[in-house]
Parts: C-alpha cells; sequence; structure tokens
C-alpha cells in the first residue's frame, strides 16, 4: 500500500487511519513509499524486494512483542 492509498482508507472511513499503516513504517531508515518497479528494469525491481523484506523483517520483530493495537496521531498539512 503507497500513502495515496492510506489517503483513501481516510477519505471512506477516518477512523481507520489510526489502525491503517504503510510497511516502511515499520522499517526505521525506510520512509514513505515502497517504489514500485512496475514497466522498471530489474535493478528496480531487486532493490523494492530488499526494502520489502527488510521492513517485513523488522514487522515481524516489532509482532514480537506486540501488546495489542494502538492509536497514532499523525500530523496533518495545511
Amino acid at each position: 500500500m503507497a500513502s495515496g492509498h492510506r489517503d483513501t482508507v481516510g477519505v471512506i472511513e477516518p477512523s481507520a487511519l489510526a489502525y491503517t499503516y504503510l510497511l516502511s513504517g515499520f522499517c526505521d531508515d525506510v520512509e514513505g513509499d515502497i517504489v514500485d518497479p512496475i514497466g522498471m528494469g530489474k535493478e528496480v525491481y531487486e532493490a523494492s524486494f530488499a526494502v520489502i523484506v527488510k521492513c517485513v523483517e523488522a514487522m515481524r520483530k516489532k509482532i514480537e512483542t506486540f501488546d495489542g493495537w494502538k492509536t497514532i496521531e499523525f500530523e496533518r498539512e495545511g
């Protein structure tokens, strides 16, 4: 899911934003959307895959200590 997809969730159900995360949000050194490699070269696919693996591993580690859903506050622009 990209940030645009997350924004759409907020339009459909604003209260769901507190429980809607980007995969990159689980990885401390990855911010924002993970590059969608569609139509790009093999190197971009491999780089995106590496980021996904890194973020899924970070998510797995956080799930090990999961203690229930918590809401998060996001700053809104504007």
